[in-house]
């Protein structure tokens, strides 16, 4: 576990030197982790609205509740999703 969070921050970093402000990379990212719930043995069941890749342009929400989401939301974000952070953190280092 330790070891696969080291290398998303790695491969995360490179990702954002080499393709800085690519619309893909949040799936990218998303992508990785969802894999990890694969490897914890969570079994994920996904549900769509038949019309929610057809819409376009759209925001959406994702109340995070505690660090389980980080294995779980990932697995709905769609292709050219980005990702808005709060403004207050820039003031948390390595973030702001």
């Amino acid at each position: 576990m330790l070891l696969f969070i080291l290398l998303s921050c790695f491969f995360g970093l490179l990702l954002s030197i080499f393709r800085p402000f690519h619309p893909n990379n949040v799936h990218v990212i998303a992508s990785w982790f969802g894999s990890m719930a694969k490897m914890l043995g969570v079994k994920l069941e996904l549900k769509y609205h038949p019309d929610a890749l057809k819409v376009g342009p759209a925001v959406y929400v994702a109340n995070h509740q505690n660090s389980y989401d980080l294995f779980t939301i990932p697995a709905m974000v769609p292709k050219n999703c980005v990702s808005v952070g709060k403004k207050s953190l820039k003031w948390i280092p390595f973030f702001g």
